[in-house]
Order: structure tokens, then sequence, then C-alpha cells
């Protein structure tokens, strides 16, 4: 297994820092896939997020932005509690927590439903949870979902096909992961809006 191929990059380097690791099943493949731990109060730069180093590897180096967005997203809910996340300024955006699991929800109907059959479908309540869904519990269903898809990317070739009759209408892996960059993108730079109109805090 090549260390490059599976590296995962971890964010922050305290001693207090705890790892999880989750084993994801694609098909007849496995993939042990690092889930990082909820913290809080911690502000992050781009390098503690695992800025994207390059590869000549084409599926490592999409990974790498997609891992590094995500994170981007998710340093834009530290420190904050439920109300916090919930927050839009005078009822215009997306909230936070809207935002994550918004996106969480984005992977899984390009992944599972492009790819993998799985029953899909797209609501505007999922850009505005209800109070049972907690942030804590949001941000590791978004961290699982990621690790999800990146099992499932390593285990796929990128010119691999979706159905076309399916969520995927035909696009390739290598489409799709672009597609989800840009979404992530987009969004992260709308996170980075609504935190800092909530308390001034912004990304570095």
């Amino acid at each position: 297994m090549s260390d490059n191929l599976w590296r995962l990059a971890r964010i922050g380097s305290s001693g207090a820092d705890r790892q999880f690791w989750r084993v994801v099943r694609w098909g007849e493949r496995r993939a042990v896939v690092a889930i990082e731990p909820v913290r809080y109060g911690l502000a992050m730069a781009d390098d503690d997020l695992g800025f994207p180093t390059g590869s000549p590897d084409d599926k490592e180096l999409l990974l790498q932005w997609l891992r590094y967005l995500r994170g981007a997203v998710l340093r834009n809910v530290e420190g904050l509690d439920d109300q916090q996340a919930r927050w839009t300024p005078d009822r215009k955006l997306i909230s936070l927590l809207g935002i994550v699991n918004h996106l969480t929800r984005v992977e899984w109907r390009w992944i599972d439903g492009a790819f993998g059959d799985a029953d899909v479908s797209r609501v505007e309540a999922e850009f505005a949870p209800g109070p049972e869904l907690a942030l804590e519990t949001a941000v590791l269903g978004y961290r699982k979902r990621g690790a999800a898809t990146d099992a499932m990317v390593l285990a796929t070739d990128l010119s691999a096909a979706s159905d076309p009759k399916g969520w995927g209408e035909g696009h390739d892996l290598r489409w799709v992961l672009l597609h989800l960059i840009n979404e992530t993108a987009r969004h992260a730079g709308h996170a980075d809006a609504t935190r800092e109109l909530l308390d001034g805090k912004t990304g570095e």
C-alpha cells in the first residue's frame, strides 16, 4: 500500500489530539480512513488544514483539494454552540450548520447516488436542519461522509462512468470529483462570510 496514496493529513499536533479511524468498504475493497475528532476553540491556518502540496497522481491531487476544502468549511464552526451554528445574517445566506449538512448530502448524492445505486434526493430542508440535528452530530456526519467518499475514490478508476439514468447522469468519477471540489469551495467561501459576520473570526 503506497504511503502517498493512503496519506491522511492530521489537523493540529497537540499531544492531547485523538485520532479516530474507521474501516470503510466499497465493493470488495476496504480502506482505513482517519476521521478527525470534533475540536472547538482552535484557529486553523491553511497549513494546518493540509493545504495541497501537489501530486503526479491525479486521484491523489483531487483528493488533496477536496480534503483541504472540507477542512476550510469545518474550521468555521469551531468554538460555536448549536444556536450560533444556526445563525444567519438577517435571515439571509445559509447557516453554518446548514452548509455542513448540505455538503454532507451533496457527497452522498454524487457518490452513493451516482455510483452506488443509492436512492438519493435533494430537499430544501437540508439547508435549514431542524433542532434534532446538533452541530457535533452534523460535523461527525460530514467527516464520516468524507471518509466514505475517499474510500470509494481510492477504490475506483477516475474514468469510471456513473449510471446514465442515475444521479450522476453518466458523468465519470473525475468530473464528479471536480464538481464536488467546486461545490465545496463555493460553500467554504460562503461559510467564511457567515462566520465573519457572526463574530468577526476570519480564516487564515
